[in-house]
């Protein structure tokens, strides 16, 4: 079928009798019919525009709020995984020093800002927390025979934390 342009089809003459005709059936409608007949138009407007265009979004909404909380939950559940059996019964080394050092600090809640290897089994940290979980994973870290050979630290006064520490595996 040969496309026919839109100012073609607009004044096509059976197109131009029939917009003729609905003006003089529209006219000949009393003022309350009109006033009916627009107020039904506008809320089939309001209906099919909820239908198509906001239920879905809110639903893709609901979809991705969920698909996020069941990410944060896994990530959570992740992060309460114990270490690898090697690494439980090895205790702290040189080798996994790293890796207990930012797993334990992300269990207690602490913000790991840098992570410096300076030597075999030495690192230099910048952390930012609370100041109690900082100390409580001060005391975790003591507790594996890590050595903690400096640390400079600033508290806030809302009680956040800001850390420089070297640490020495045993």
């Amino acid at each position: 079928m040969p496309s026919l342009p839109l100012k073609a089809l607009w004044h096509n003459p059976k197109l131009r009798a029939y917009r003729a005709r609905a003006g003089s059936q529209w006219q000949a409608l009393a003022k309350r019919e009109q006033l009916a007949l627009q107020g039904l138009a506008g809320f089939l407007l309001l209906c099919s525009t909820y239908s198509l265009l906001w239920q879905p979004l809110q639903q893709g909404l609901y979809a991705a709020q969920q698909n996020w909380r069941n990410a944060s939950l896994q990530h959570s559940q992740l992060l309460q995984l114990p270490l690898d059996a090697s690494e439980a019964q090895e205790g702290v080394s040189a080798s996994n020093l790293p890796s207990v050092v930012a797993r334990s600090g992300q269990q207690a809640g602490l913000n790991l800002q840098r992570m410096d290897r300076e030597a075999p089994g030495r690192l230099s940290l910048a952390l930012e927390g609370h100041l109690g979980s900082l100390i409580t994973w001060l005391d975790q870290l003591e507790q594996q025979q890590v050595q903690v050979l400096s640390l400079s630290l600033e508290v806030s006064p809302e009680g956040v934390a800001n850390v420089q520490l070297q640490v020495q595996a045993p």
